[in-house]
């Protein structure tokens, strides 16, 4: 009966860490008047991510950088590289995935503890 147990609540753990995926923690904390999405954008900016869940991670120069939540079918994050409400872009994928904001400036995006060889920006989020 122990070994059954055992390997019920094996594969119950498994199961649980494979359907949480990657995190974020700087998606984690709670959003101040900085975090919010800029308003100088166009609606189709926020197409595929919730601007709520919005936090801004930090400025490399003039470019700030901000992290969301996609709302896309296979999850993952989106970050918006906004020099201004001209030159901005906005990057989704999963763990791993780079934007390029344009110029020589590269961005990627990793989960948690992840191993990186930018400079940090945010705990999630690299200069290439």
């Amino acid at each position: 009966m122990f070994y059954m147990t055992a390997a019920v609540l094996a594969t119950i753990f498994t199961l649980t860490a494979c359907a949480t995926g990657p995190t974020y923690s700087d998606l984690d904390r709670v959003a101040t008047s900085d975090d919010a999405w800029p308003v100088d954008l166009p609606a189709y900016s926020s197409d595929d991510l919730n601007p709520e869940s919005s936090r801004l991670v930090g400025r490399d120069g003039i470019t700030a950088l901000y992290l969301a939540v996609s709302t896309m079918p296979n999850g993952g994050v989106c970050l918006l590289v906004y020099p201004d409400n001209d030159k901005w872009v906005v990057g989704c994928g999963t763990d791993g995935m780079s934007v390029n904001g344009g110029g020589d400036s590269s961005y990627t995006v990793h989960r948690d503890g992840a191993d990186t060889d930018g400079t940090a920006i945010s705990g999630n989020v690299d200069a290439n």
